[in-house]
């Protein structure tokens, strides 16, 4: 009985260990140096860019001449919250079709920028899980009736 206690607390840690992996996923648009060299300022065009880089991760809402490649590396040990790695936008601002500016952000110049915490109020029913079930009861499963 000792014995199988003992190998019964040794698998039990060799399998707790072995959870214990480490997985790096890429999130967004995954950034190749080769890619990026091929975009010349003043020369390439939004359809070369497209066919280079394909479609950006989104457009500005006030410049349409401005896209964003956004990218996001995270890592994750067994169940814990995964922590972000690095992140790393492109911006490609064009004029005239041709690209007029290309600027990279990273992980520390993205921590540098200052977002709003204001929030917007979602206006709706405030209802909660308890009225909504009591609202419910007798709603379903009623007899069905004979008509005379």
């Amino acid at each position: 009985m000792i014995q199988f206690l003992k190998t019964l607390i040794i698998s039990l840690i060799i399998i707790n260990i072995a959870s214990c992996t480490v997985k790096t996923r890429k999130h967004g648009y995954v950034f190749e140096e080769s890619s990026i060299k091929k975009l010349q300022k003043g020369k390439t065009d939004k359809s070369e860019v497209l066919d280079i880089m394909g479609t950006p991760s989104t457009i500005s809402d006030f410049d349409k001449n401005i896209w964003y490649y956004i990218g996001n590396q995270t890592k994750q040990i067994s169940m814990l919250k995964p922590k972000s790695i690095s992140d790393r936008v492109l911006q490609i601002s064009f004029k005239n079709n041709k690209i007029n500016e290309m600027k990279t952000y990273e992980s520390s110049d993205i921590k540098a920028l200052k977002f709003s915490n204001d929030k917007t109020e979602i206006l709706g029913d405030d209802t909660g899980m308890l009225k909504d079930f009591v609202q419910n009861l007798g709603r379903f499963n009623k007899a069905k009736r004979k008509r005379a």
